[in-house]
């Protein structure tokens, strides 16, 4: 009788261990025959990462402007949580205001006058004209236009008494070397005017919007020049805090004259999605075109490759290989192509939506009728 060895609890099963090594060493047939012809190997992944840069350009470019005209709404539209307005170039008269602030729940009805305006020096810059009655705090507040130390307005006495006063930015003061006291000429509705800067904001609320081109008005001021006495296009509305938004909204709507709309800016949010989404699409098919275009030359490239390396594979399976295997072996260059397409693609997909935001941002600004904001990846 032949003495046994020690008891075995079940099966013998062979460890496997992942290693680098090995994992190079699962790939170094396939890179071997890669290494055959370098030419087509740089043009099949070059055409790999065209695809994959127009792909991830265009993605990264679409959702950076969406969020930078989310940002404009946002910022312009401060703490309200409602707004009324009578559509596109539409005014109503200043007691609208008088009648929301009546209406229950609400905390602050803000008169605001909205507008865009030409520099008259023939370069064709917009500036956003922003009007609203600088002597309520608490409206100021509301968009948060001056710091604790109430911006750098000196004289709000005297800014009040001109009606041509206007407030820059600081950024956009400093790019045009204008400062305090100095003029400048807008073309407005009502024709050429010349406005002084009696104030500068710093670079934060309503002044970070808009890349800086942005201009601070008073209220009656902002009515002669771009409406009329007594007329707004704009009521921003602020709701307690412990109150139904949803429930206010009913309430303003039943209260204001007909032809008036009082929407949430996440509806303006919504709205601006929609504008944007035909151009968005167009874009995102034409980057899918460009991959689709590159994996058919990759495609075409591997399938040439595989058809000249015919014998290679019949050796292969002369000497056992299984047909498996070999089609694992030829998986394995389609994936090191994919991935070195990927690596190279997306830098330069990062790269290319650098150029491409700018363009992208001034066209949907002009399909959406907005002036264009400072958008960043």
């Amino acid at each position: 009788m032949i003495p046994s060895s020690a008891p075995q609890s079940g099966p013998l099963r062979p460890s496997i261990r992942f290693s680098m090594p090995n994992l190079i060493d699962g790939f170094r047939l396939p890179l071997c025959f890669l290494r055959t012809n370098y030419g087509r190997l740089a043009l099949t992944i070059a055409a790999l990462a065209a695809g994959v840069a127009l792909v991830c350009a265009i993605e990264i470019v679409n959702r950076s402007v969406l969020l930078a005209f989310e940002n404009v709404i946002d910022t312009m539209a401060g703490r309200a949580a409602l707004q009324v307005s009578a559509g596109n170039s539409g005014f109503f008269p200043e007691e609208v205001a008088d009648v929301v602030s009546a209406v229950p729940g609400v905390e602050l009805a803000v008169q605001a006058v909205g507008a865009t305006a030409f520099l008259a020096d023939g370069s064709g810059e917009l500036l956003t004209v922003h009007g609203v009655d600088i002597t309520n705090d608490s409206a100021v507040r509301v968009y948060e236009a001056s710091d604790s130390h109430g911006g750098r307005l000196k004289d709000p006495l005297t800014f009040l008494n001109h009606p041509d006063s206007v407030m820059l930015t600081s950024e956009f003061a400093q790019r045009r070397g204008l400062k305090v006291g100095d003029g400048v000429d807008l073309e407005t509705p009502v024709g050429r005017r010349r406005f002084t800067i009696r104030g500068l904001l710093d670079p934060q609320g309503i002044a970070r919007v808009h890349g800086g081109n942005l201009a601070v008005m008073d209220l009656f001021a902002a009515e002669a020049t771009f409406t009329n006495p007594g007329l707004i296009n704009r009521v921003d509305v602020v709701v307690h805090r412990d109150a139904d938004v949803a429930t206010v909204q009913a309430a303003i709507s039943a209260a204001i004259p007909s032809g008036l709309t009082v929407e949430p800016p996440a509806q303006r949010k919504a709205d601006l999605h929609r504008v944007m989404q035909s151009m968005q699409i167009v874009l995102r098919a034409v980057a899918l075109f460009a991959l689709g275009a590159a994996f058919l030359i990759a495609f075409n490239r591997l399938a040439t490759f595989f058809d000249e390396r015919t014998w290679q594979h019949g050796v292969m399976r002369a000497v056992g290989v299984r047909r498996r295997s070999v089609r694992w072996e030829l998986m394995k260059e389609g994936l090191i192509l994919g991935m070195g397409g990927v690596a190279l693609g997306v830098p330069l997909g990062i790269g290319l939506a650098h150029l491409l935001l700018p363009a992208i941002a001034t066209t949907t600004a002009l399909n959406s009728k907005m002036m264009a904001p400072r958008a960043e990846l």
